[in-house]
C-alpha cells in the first residue's frame, strides 16, 4: 500500500481551527492586557513625550510542532490531528503569557513593594493597589491583575481573607481577590503563574511579581497564528505546525507596580 504524502487542505484548515480555538482559550495573561494588530501602534497609540520608546515593537517569532501518526493515503486519526492542535494552541498561549511578563521585566517600573526573600503578604497585594490609587486609577473602573509565581500562593492561601474555591491545588489557577481601603473595596483577578519552563512562566528564584492595569501593557501580533501539516521525510512522518509573530510592550508604566517576594 502506497503512503500519500500530500495531505488534503480541509484536513489542514480543520486542524488549524482548533488550533485557533484552543489558542484563544487557553493562556492566563492574555485577556489581562490589551491586543491589537502591530500595524495598530502608530495609528492608535502613539502617545507623544517620553513613553514613545517604551512602544518600540520588536517582532518574535515562535513556532511549536508535534509529529502525527502516519495513516494509508494520508489519513490521519481526528483524535490525533486534534490532540496536536491543542497542544500547539496552548503553547502558543504559554508563549504570549511570557511575552507579557517580559515586557515589564524590561521597563522602568516607577514603585516596588516588598522584598526579595520574604513572604508576600496580603498587606503588600493591598499597599501595591493604594499606590494605583494614589495615581488617580480607580480599581472598579480598570480592570487590575496580579501576576506573581505559584510559589507564593503556598503562602497566600493560608491568608484567612482571601477566599479559595475547590481547583485550588491547580497549578494553572486564578482567584478573585478583594481589599478593603478606606471605607471602598476594590477587586481584582490574581494569576499564579507556573513556575519558568521552555513555554512560559515565572523563574521562582527571581522572586518577582506584578500588579498591572489592562491599559498599562500591549500584546501586539504581527502575524497571527496560522497552522500547517506537512509531510517530512527524515521522519517518515507528518508534522503539524503552529506560527506566529508577536510582542509586549508598556505603553503605561504608572499602571504597574512591582512586587519582590519570596524565591524558594
Amino acid at each position: 500500500m502506497i503512503l500519500d504524502k500530500t495531505v488534503p487542505q480541509i484536513k489542514v484548515a480543520e486542524f488549524e481551527a482548533v488550533l485557533v480555538r484552543a489558542y484563544q482559550r487557553a493562556g492566563l495573561l492574555k485577556p489581562a492586557v490589551e491586543s491589537k494588530r502591530a500595524d495598530a501602534f502608530n495609528d492608535e497609540i502613539g502617545p507623544s513625550g517620553p513613553r514613545a520608546d517604551n512602544l518600540m515593537l520588536k517582532p518574535k517569532s515562535w513556532s511549536g510542532g508535534q509529529y502525527l501518526s502516519i495513516f494509508p493515503h494520508g489519513r490521519m486519526h481526528g483524535d490525533d490531528t486534534k490532540d496536536a492542535a491543542c497542544s500547539i494552541g496552548q503553547a502558543a498561549a504559554c508563549w504570549n503569557d511570557q511575552l507579557i511578563l517580559d515586557a515589564p521585566a524590561s521597563a522602568s517600573i516607577p514603585s516596588t513593594v516588598g522584598a526579595l526573600g520574604t513572604d508576600v503578604t496580603y498587606e503588600i497585594l493591598a499597599q501595591a493597589i493604594k499606590i494605583l490609587i494614589g495615581r488617580g486609577i480607580d480599581p472598579m473602573r480598570n480592570h487590575v491583575c496580579v501576576a506573581c509565581p505559584y510559589l507564593w500562593f503556598l503562602k497566600l492561601r493560608k491568608d484567612k481573607r482571601i477566599k479559595w474555591s475547590d481547583c485550588a491545588e491547580n497549578q494553572n489557577y486564578s482567584e478573585i481577590i478583594s481589599f478593603r481601603i478606606g471605607e471602598k473595596e476594590f477587586s481584582c483577578r490574581i494569576e499564579f503563574i507556573p513556575d519558568y519552563s521552555d513555554t512560559g512562566g515565572f523563574n521562582p528564584a527571581w522572586g518577582v511579581g506584578y500588579v498591572f492595569t489592562k491599559d498599562s501593557i500591549i500584546l501586539g501580533h504581527v502575524a497571527g497564528l496560522v497552522g500547517d501539516i506537512d509531510w517530512i521525510p527524515q521522519r517518515h512522518s507528518f508534522l503539524a505546525t503552529g506560527h506566529m509573530s508577536a510582542d509586549a510592550v508598556v505603553q503605561r508604566p504608572e499602571g504597574i507596580v512591582k512586587i519582590l517576594g519570596q524565591t524558594s
